[in-house]
């Protein structure tokens, strides 16, 4: 199987705030994946630094910070069976230029199953929660796409961000899916229970001085 040596770029922000009992951490609390750092994609064209203050303000609505370190990267190789999305693209009902496309399209950034391949096409299946009216929704699509489309490489950027100025104890931010975040902050060496899958960008944040 023929895999593209291309990256996708994303960000995690380290939020932080001195206070009078010491510095504190800024997670989010996502309504179906528990709680977390604030992360996303970085689009393209963009830097990760662009990226990293874009991605707070979409889901914290933090404006009043500053970039204080680069923490470094981490490089994931997703399991042959999973790719990412290099760029916005459609799915086709067939492996071909000329197929007609599934409705609906899929974002730069998303990750996607890997059902078979055929020369310079892959079949995947696309999943996507979102909220709407109050109510969760699932989207499931199958279809076709050119393998140069995606990758199997991510490259993740590690900022620590610092909040310049007054800042809330806790609020709420609704991001471009309407999940509504509860963004809380915690003792800096106090783990209120971060997502298992976010623990690996801790300890490499910690390691370089977080």
């Amino acid at each position: 199987m023929i895999v593209h040596e291309k990256v996708l770029d994303k960000v995690t922000a380290f939020i932080t705030r001195e206070t009078a009992n010491g510095r504190e951490l800024l997670y989010l609390r996502h309504p179906l994946a528990g709680i977390q750092l604030p992360a996303g994609t970085v689009e393209d064209g963009e830097s990760p630094e662009l990226a990293v203050r874009r991605e707070t303000e979409e889901e914290t609505g933090l404006q009043n910070v500053s970039i204080a370190a680069y923490l470094g990267r981490l490089t994931l190789t997703l399991p042959p069976d999973e790719r990412v999305l290099l760029r916005d693209s459609p799915l086709s009902s067939m492996p071909a230029t000329d197929a007609t496309l599934v409705r609906g399209g899929m974002q730069r950034g998303e990750l996607l199953k890997v059902l078979d391949e055929q020369g310079n096409y892959l079949r995947v299946h696309y999943r996507k929660v979102i909220i709407r009216d109050g109510e969760t929704k699932e989207f499931n699509r199958k279809g076709w796409l050119a393998s140069e489309v995606v990758t199997n490489q991510i490259v993740r950027h590690l900022f620590h961000l610092q909040v310049v100025g007054e800042c809330r104890d806790s609020w709420t931010q609704r991001s471009d899916h309407n999940f509504e975040f509860g963004l809380f902050w915690s003792p800096i060496d106090v783990d209120p229970g971060l997502h298992p899958a976010q623990q690996e960008w801790m300890v490499a944040a910690r390691k370089a001085g977080l």
